[in-house]
């Protein structure tokens, strides 16, 4: 989260150094005039830790993307959430900075989902992590939203962010940080493809560095926790509607 989407983990656990991953500018790194070779992973289980390494590129917002640093996969956990396994993935990008990904396939079309995830200042009654959502500057295709961020329930810390939203209609949503004093870095992506009976796959990776006020595990823990439950609830309200309306 380089990012392996969850297409790529197939039962024999394994993958080809030069496969591009589902997320633009991510690839696993092979050599120029090398020929693929096939490797195995880790067989998953749920917080097991792991130190399989891969190199991690990083997308520019110019599309060219070019690879600074090896990643570690640090855990993989998958979540039960009203029926739905939901897998998700942290990883080290060096130092401070981590990388969580994950997706699932939800039952509606993709411009249901894709009007969801665009209605920016309806994100807090979706989005567990989310208390605030304002557009500040819209033009098509390029929005800025400032956010106001729960980091900690039991201690009621909020961090304001103000983000530029760039937008790929009905095929991707990239969120990245403009202003934050907690956030040194802060890149989220969501991606929209049509899948068997028109029905949506999205996938999710937040790339982000946190300031050192904030301890990295208790953020490791964080994320892990609420990335399965926002996925979650994006799937729940576009099968239900929102959540006031059901009585949920």
């Amino acid at each position: 989260m380089v990012f392996v989407s969850n297409s790529v983990l197939r039962s024999t656990h394994s993958f080809t150094a030069n496969t591009q991953t589902s997320i633009p500018g991510y690839f696993l790194s092979v050599k120029k005039d090398q020929k693929p070779v096939t490797g195995k992973l880790p067989v998953k289980s749920k917080h097991r830790l792991f130190s399989k390494r891969l190199t991690a590129c990083t997308e520019s917002r110019s599309e060219k993307s070019q690879c600074i640093t090896e990643e570690k996969l640090i855990r993989e956990v998958t979540e039960v959430i009203s029926g739905i396994d939901i897998k998700v993935r942290l990883t080290s990008l060096g130092g401070r900075k981590r990388r969580i990904s994950g997706g699932l396939d939800i039952e509606a079309p993709v411009k249901r989902v894709w009007d969801i995830m665009t209605d920016y200042e309806k994100l807090p009654d979706i989005l567990p992590n989310i208390v605030e959502s304002r557009v500040i500057h819209d033009t098509v295709g390029n929005k800025q939203v400032e956010q106001v961020i729960l980091l900690s329930r039991t201690f009621n810390i909020r961090s304001r962010i103000l983000v530029e939203v760039l937008e790929d209609y009905m095929k991707a949503l990239r969120f990245l940080k403009i202003q934050s004093r907690d956030f040194e870095e802060f890149d989220g992506n969501y991606r929209f493809s049509e899948i068997e009976s028109g029905f949506c796959r999205m996938e999710y990776s937040l790339d982000a560095s946190p300031n050192l006020l904030f301890p990295i595990s208790l953020v490791e823990r964080k994320i892990l926790k609420e990335v399965p439950q926002l996925l979650a609830n994006i799937r729940e309200v576009a099968l239900y509607g929102e959540k006031e309306e059901n009585g949920l």
